[in-house]
C-alpha cells in the first residue's frame, strides 16, 4: 500500500535502510574498504580496523553508494585498475542509473562512465 500511495503523490515513505558494510571487504592502494549493496562504502584503518568513517572515493560516486562486488582489471599488467559498479532506481519512472568506475592504484579516477537504464518496473520501487 505504501508503494501505491508513493506512486500516486509523488511523495516516498520515509524509510531507513541500515548500512552494516558487511557484504565485502577489499584493500586496494592505502585503504580498506567494506562495501554492502544500497549504501555508501566505510573506509577503515588498515592497521587497527577502526573505521575512519564513510568512503566517497575522492567525490567519484555521483550515485551516492557502491555495489558490494568489485573487479580488477590486469589487462595492463603494469597498471592494474579497480572496477567497480553502483546502481540506483528512479522510484517514479520505469528507469535507473548504472555508474561504472575505474580507479588507478592510487584512487585517481582514471575513467566513469553513467547510464540510464529504462524499461525497469515500478514494482521494484524498494528492492
Amino acid at each position: 500500500a505504501a508503494v501505491e500511495e508513493a506512486l500516486k503523490t509523488g511523495k516516498l515513505p520515509k524509510i531507513r535502510f541500515r548500512n552494516p558494510s558487511n557484504t565485502n571487504v577489499w584493500h586496494w592502494g592505502d585503504r580498506l574498504i567494506t562495501t554492502y549493496e544500497t549504501s555508501p562504502p566505510y573506509a577503515l584503518n588498515p592497521y587497527d580496523l577502526l573505521t575512519t568513517g564513510m568512503e566517497d572515493f575522492d567525490q567519484t560516486l555521483s550515485l551516492k553508494r557502491l555495489a558490494a562486488h568489485f573487479r580488477i582489471d590486469t589487462s595492463d599488467p603494469s597498471n592494474p585498475r579497480l572496477v567497480t559498479g553502483s546502481f540506483v532506481r528512479n522510484p517514479f519512472l520505469p528507469s535507473g542509473s548504472l555508474q561504472i568506475n575505474e580507479y588507478n592504484w592510487d584512487f585517481t579516477l582514471h575513467r566513469s562512465h553513467t547510464f540510464t537504464i529504462p524499461g525497469l518496473p515500478k514494482r521494484s520501487l524498494l528492492a
